[in-house]
């Protein structure tokens, strides 16, 4: 936690500007969702999207874009977990998603000083939901 201009930001701006960085990455699934049709995944990526870079430009621990960001991973995790279970695929999603999901407080674990190693995790989380969820479209194409 650092305290910069009378504000309260999550991670040193140096950090804060990788993660924004990767987010654009969250692009390529937004993409294939668009090309396989899976339009309801599309809203959600595009959601999770936009506010991870509204938030990610200038993190504040303690502003509602924060914990609009938050909110929306959260429920679009749960609805790709609820697509995983509808469609009954393999549980291996399932692993690869707890897995990933454990990056997140790892986070907390390191010092706040070491901002490089927290945005790194940061982003290997987010470039992990990306590839789960790029497979989970060209699998889904074998149900529908």
């Amino acid at each position: 936690m650092i305290i910069h201009m009378d504000i309260e930001v999550a991670l040193h701006p140096n950090g804060s500007n990788i993660i924004y960085t990767v987010c654009f990455i969250q692009l390529i699934p937004f993409g294939y969702s668009v090309y396989y049709q899976m339009y309801d995944s599309t809203t959600v990526i595009g959601i999770v999207f936009f506010t991870s870079i509204n938030y990610w430009r200038k993190p504040s621990l303690h502003s509602i874009r924060r914990y609009m960001d938050m909110q929306c991973v959260i429920l679009a995790v749960l609805y790709h977990l609820y697509l995983i279970h509808y469609y009954s695929l393999s549980r291996h999603y399932y692993y690869m998603i707890g897995i990933s999901s454990l990056l997140y407080p790892i986070e907390y674990l390191i010092p706040c000083h070491k901002y490089y190693c927290i945005a790194i995790c940061h982003s290997i989380l987010q470039i992990m939901a990306c590839y789960i969820f790029i497979r989970l479209c060209t699998d889904l194409q074998h149900y529908l």
